[in-house]
């Protein structure tokens, strides 16, 4: 492993020890970079609060449906999609107007059926009837699996989650989650880059460990893009 792939491990307990900070000493959880050094080698962190995404596990039709359809799917297929999502992550067999349920999922040639269950993580939605490869690329980063709200915190949201709350009732909330995002991006002096990413969750006092790590991977595609912001 290079050294700039663990500068970047060390760049995501920096970020976790901020989160423990008390709130007014935390930088701000929505994707703003901050910049240090550790032993040569260039750090970027930015921390981004989950509840500034849509729960595919909470998030009800009208804020599935009008994040497709800000997204450029269009809409009476973004109907479709939505429903989907919804057969997928619940427990009957009721299909939905729109939706999908184990005979659809037979008819189209798939060899497994719906879940009947909530998402384990925001890359299951890629087996759900009606989202293919572009679709699920350009929705992905507005989604995750780790806030548990039916709505979005404004204060945290992109530009395209801010889109898909906009004039929707009842899609916006001033709660902030316990689960947070960091990103990390490392320089090394020849050059050598590493990014990475981790979801974490923070857990009430008493229980133990102070945070649990949810997910940990390579940071996505384009982050770090902007100067000032990740994604």
């Amino acid at each position: 492993m290079t050294r700039a792939a663990y500068a970047a491990q060390g760049g995501v307990e920096l970020g976790i020890l901020n989160l423990l900070a008390p709130q007014a000493q935390r930088w701000p959880a929505d994707g703003s970079i901050f910049e240090t050094e550790f032993e040569g080698i260039q750090l970027r962190i930015a921390t981004r609060d989950e509840a500034g995404k849509i729960d595919l596990n909470s998030a009800e039709f009208p804020l599935l449906n009008n994040l497709l359809v800000q997204s450029g799917v269009d809409p009476d297929r973004a109907a479709h999609i939505a429903d989907a999502i919804l057969d997928w992550r619940d427990t009957d067999d009721l299909r939905r107007v729109n939706g999908a349920e184990a005979s659809d999922y037979r008819m189209a040639g798939r060899d497994y059926a719906v879940a009947n269950a909530g998402f384990y993580s925001v890359d299951e939605l890629q087996l759900v009837l009606g989202i293919d490869s572009e679709t699920y690329t350009k929705i992905r980063p507005a989604l995750t699996v780790h806030s548990g709200l039916s709505g979005v915190n404004p204060r945290f949201a992109t530009p395209q989650v801010a889109a898909a709350v906009d004039g929707l009732a009842n899609a916006q909330t001033k709660a902030s989650g316990l689960s947070y995002t960091i990103f990390v991006e490392a320089t090394a002096a020849d050059g050598i880059v590493s990014k990475v990413s981790a979801t974490i969750t923070l857990t009430p006092d008493g229980t133990g460990k102070p945070y649990q790590v949810l997910a940990w991977n390579p940071a996505p595609a384009g982050v770090f893009g902007d100067p000032g912001v990740a994604p």
